[in-house]
């Protein structure tokens, strides 16, 4: 089979932008899963260190691209759909121009700024001067992307979740204020690789496992805010897999756009909803806790009642009928305060944990009610109701101690 005649002059292209980008430092690498629109990614190299500062590069080769000109630019033509994937992509994208007879590749940063609506597309105007050389390295160094201060975000929580075959970690940040996208996936190519060369371990049996290796698998979470991160209204996710990681060992991936070294990040496109819709539900300090106290004593005073009335293993037959004759009124309101507490206003920051606490000793005590009603008598035998009855009410009792040491915080 013949090879196509584009194929090859798009593999010449490529290569010799590559040429191009290695000639001024950078560490040229093809994507060589597709990925729209972008055909390598570029980062500068200094002394021997990656940077870690990247480009987005789109190359088209042939003298069919260098066939219109206007002035001393070419003109590139691109669809809206290809412009805006550039302008909104997390690198700085160029699109490069290869002319393979005059070895030379030609360039221009895609932005609002420089891609020039025509109605139905847009054109790009390519300077026959800007060509990839020595000359332009002072401003490419200028575009590429950024190295986010240490301050600027908070990791919130770095979580080991390795198993035998891989070393993982999940790490959770909230921002320090308003970033860019570009921003953005600059502090998470820098949380992978910090993120990959930690040391933490859940416990010594992990230790003794993976020791001093680095982690071959790292989730990143970024959140806008602390009341994002309350309510896990996550801003984007990413997901980081050493390439020499047997599939076999691979975690579940996702879609995303490729920011660089095969790190994927998925942006959530109803961040922006969610928190709006959340901001409106949310209560002030004073109009939460006013509602929710009078519900934390009903909890309590039925986790009271039932510690004291369910029969004791030794008495469960003397005893078990007596209990569901004499606490119908403490079982139907068990499955009451449930619903009470879930349509509670929502909770602001502060208070938070306390509203995840009393939600769930609701959800215990509710437990209770499930077990006790007419529904569930052919699911259970009376020995195994009274057991899950008890085992709910210890669960309720320990977050309830739980629950007034976070309460007495916030007072």
């Amino acid at each position: 089979m013949r090879a196509q005649q584009s194929d090859r002059t798009a593999k010449q292209g490529v290569a010799l932008a590559m040429r191009a980008f290695e000639r001024l430092g950078f560490a040229f690498r093809e994507q060589s899963v597709s990925d729209y629109g972008i055909d390598a990614h570029a980062e500068l190299i200094e002394g021997d260190s990656a940077t870690g500062r990247l480009l987005g590069v789109q190359i088209k080769s042939g003298q069919s691209y260098l066939s219109k000109s206007v002035g001393d630019s070419y003109v590139f033509r691109a669809d809206a759909k290809h412009v805006g994937y550039w302008v909104n992509h997390a690198l700085p994208v160029l699109v490069c121009l290869a002319d393979l007879d005059n070895d030379a590749v030609y360039w221009q940063v895609i932005n609002n700024d420089t891609a020039e609506s025509t109605g139905t597309n847009y054109r790009l105007m390519i300077p026959k001067d800007q060509m990839l050389n020595e000359h332009s390295l002072p401003a490419l160094r200028d575009m590429l992307t950024m190295v986010i201060p240490r301050d600027r975000y908070t990791l919130l929580n770095l979580e080991d979740v390795s198993h035998v075959t891989a070393k993982r970690y999940s790490c959770k940040a909230v921002l320090n204020g308003t970033f860019s996208k570009a921003e953005i996936g600059s502090i998470i190519r820098q949380m992978t690789t910090e993120g990959a060369g930690r040391r933490y371990y859940r416990n010594h049996l992990v230790e003794r496992r993976w020791g001093d290796s680095d982690a071959e698998v790292v989730w990143v979470y970024i959140y806008a805010s602390m009341n994002d991160y309350a309510n896990n209204n996550v801003y984007c996710r990413s997901l980081w897999i050493n390439p020499s990681l047997l599939k076999r060992d691979r975690p579940t991936t996702f879609q995303g756009e490729n920011i660089g070294d095969g790190t994927i990040v998925d942006w959530n496109s109803n961040h922006d909803l969610l928190a709006d819709l959340l901001s409106k539900q949310e209560s002030t300090k004073e109009e939460y806790l006013k509602a929710a106290t009078p519900l934390i004593a009903e909890l309590e005073a039925l986790i009271l009642y039932f510690q004291q009335a369910l029969p004791s293993p030794e008495r469960q037959q003397l005893a078990r009928s007596a209990f569901v004759r004499r606490s119908q009124t403490q079982i139907q309101q068990a499955g009451c305060i449930y619903g009470e507490v879930n349509d509670l206003p929502g909770a602001p920051y502060e208070c938070k944990e306390v509203d995840n606490l009393m939600q769930q000793v609701a959800g215990n005590i509710d437990n209770i009610a499930i077990l006790y009603s007419d529904n569930s008598k052919a699911k259970w035998s009376d020995k195994n109701r009274l057991y899950l009855a008890s085992e709910q009410v210890n669960d309720a009792a320990s977050t309830m101690k739980d629950l007034k040491y976070e309460l007495r915080k916030i007072r």
